[in-house]
């Protein structure tokens, strides 16, 4: 029931269009007039908790700008989408089209660690995605896994940033598991996840999710139980 409302929101959010340049060659036209869908439905599920939430940015300007940003800095470090044509009067841009798929529907352990790395390395060089959530993070066809969305994406020191992505990644990723109650399914996949993060960034997040009640009641609400306990179970064995 969760994950098709998650679908709705999703799909009915969607700000992309992928459109062909030449017989063989696609390209992703976003245009950021349109809304920011599921990360919303994080801030108005998070708005029960008493934690400082994420700077969200709803300005389509601002949000352009933020993925711009973090597409041209990040790449010095991991593939991003190539940037082709930028329209700031029409807030869209053209970028290089990923062959793959979304990550949640892989099988493949190494995917799920090479996703956490990726997590890991954007909190390492000082950024945070805001809007983290599984779907936009893509496995491939070349092995890499490629963050597709970074339109919330800011530069921060700040670790409940960092506890934030983390919290969005971990729910979002319950709402892909078809039977709620599979949560050896569910661990399967955080616990990868989480060990790629800490073993490119460090377990510091991790701590502070479990430490702060804060942030440990925001991964509570925002993850589908009983997968929000499993989760939690998964951080206090790493970082043990």
């Amino acid at each position: 029931m969760m994950k098709r409302l998650i679908d709705f929101i999703e799909s009915s959010s969607s700000q992309i269009t992928v459109i062909e340049r030449a017989p063989s060659e696609k390209r992703v036209l976003k245009k950021y007039s349109g809304g920011i869908g599921l990360i919303k439905w994080f801030l108005i599920k998070a708005a029960t908790v008493p934690v400082p939430l994420y700077p969200i940015a709803f300005n389509p300007k601002v949000r352009m700008q933020r993925e711009l940003s973090f597409f041209e800095y990040m790449s010095k470090y991991m593939k991003t989408p190539k940037i082709y044509e930028i329209s700031w009067d029409e807030l869209s841009v053209e970028r290089e089209y990923i062959v793959g798929e979304s990550i949640y529907r892989s099988n493949e352990e190494e995917f799920f660690r090479k996703l956490g790395r990726a997590l890991g390395t954007v909190h390492s060089h000082g950024r945070a995605l805001g809007d983290s959530k599984c779907s936009n993070f893509i496995a491939s066809s070349s092995g890499d896994v490629v963050i597709i969305d970074a339109e919330q994406a800011i530069e921060t020191t700040n670790i409940e940033h960092y506890a934030w992505d983390i919290a969005v990644l971990v729910a979002t990723l319950g709402y892909t598991i078809n039977n709620i109650l599979d949560v050896g399914g569910f661990k399967s996949r955080v616990k990868p996840i989480l060990e790629g993060y800490v073993s490119t960034y460090c377990a510091s997040t991790l701590k502070a999710i479990v430490d702060d009640a804060r942030l440990k009641a925001f991964l509570s609400i925002t993850t589908p139980t009983p997968f929000n306990f499993a989760a939690l179970e998964v951080i206090k064995e790493i970082t043990a």
